[in-house]
Order: C-alpha cells, then sequence, then structure tokens
C-alpha cells in the first residue's frame, strides 16, 4: 500500500490511482490490507476495469 498524494501526475486524467489518502490506522497487517480493500480479488476487479 502506498499513499495516492502525486501519483495524479504519472496516471493523467483517465488513469487509475489504487492506494490509501489517509494514516493512522492500526492493527494485524492482513487485517489492515483488507480493512483498505488490497485483497487479491479487489485489484484484480479494479485491474480488470481499467482495461476494459
Amino acid at each position: 500500500m502506498e499513499a495516492i498524494f502525486g501519483w495524479d501526475c504519472y496516471v493523467g486524467i483517465d488513469g487509475d490511482i489504487f492506494g490509501i489518502d489517509r494514516f493512522g490506522e492500526s492493527g494485524s497487517g492482513d487485517d489492515v490490507i483488507k480493512y483498505f480493500g488490497f485483497t487479491v480479488d479487489n485489484v484484480v476487479d479494479r485491474y480488470l476495469s481499467m482495461v476494459e
């Protein structure tokens, strides 16, 4: 996971940024990743929606 700030200049107006825009969550790595939606299924779905 990474911050989304600043990536818009690289992906352009039609690009997609998959990251987080805040800090302060705590817990196990697995729980935090799931909380933010960084699961394999979500990442694959997001990718497929970009290339369609």
